[in-house]
């Protein structure tokens, strides 16, 4: 118990390491008991001030080895200043055709950042919102432990996963 405690907060620091000062907005939520209800839906809210700088849009998704699928579905929408929403279906690869599981690591818990939005110019200066919705067919998805969104300056992108 105690060697796993240390995994996973090695993991922590290294994800901490390997954020860098090119995000804009940088969030988790954590998923109670890494049981992810269908009807939870988590929103991440954050300011907008530059509208001419390309960005990226980042859903960073923290499993461990109790999820069963190699993939994941999510429903997502982006709610902008104006009340516009866009929204989109997201499909994620989570192992290889091997079952090895993409991401990176230690122990049981792998971190995955996974683009969303690539070369986003935001219009309109403000507050935005950004809600996940898992679009798995279980009504509990075991296993995700924490669901977060980056969105980065656009010349940031060669430093991300997928």
């Amino acid at each position: 118990m105690m060697l796993r405690s240390l995994f996973v907060s090695i993991a922590f620091i290294f994800v901490f390491i390997a954020c860098d000062s090119n995000g804009v907005y940088d969030n988790y939520v954590n998923i109670p008991d890494a049981e992810w209800h269908k009807d939870s839906i988590i929103s991440f809210n954050f300011e907008v001030n530059d509208t001419v700088g390309k960005k990226e849009i980042f859903i960073k998704v923290r499993n461990n080895v109790d999820y069963e699928y190699s993939n994941l579905y999510l429903f997502s929408s982006i709610k902008f200043p104006d009340g516009k929403i866009m929204t989109d279906t997201l499909e994620y690869e989570m192992t290889n055709a091997e079952g090895v599981w993409l991401g990176y690591g230690i122990g049981s818990l792998k971190s995955n950042i996974l683009y969303y939005k690539k070369n986003v110019v935001f219009y309109l200066p403000g507050s935005y919102k950004i809600k996940i919705q898992h679009g798995m067919r279980d009504g509990i998805l075991v296993g995700i432990q924490d669901v977060g969104v980056r969105v980065a300056d656009g010349n940031n992108s060669g430093s991300e996963k997928k």
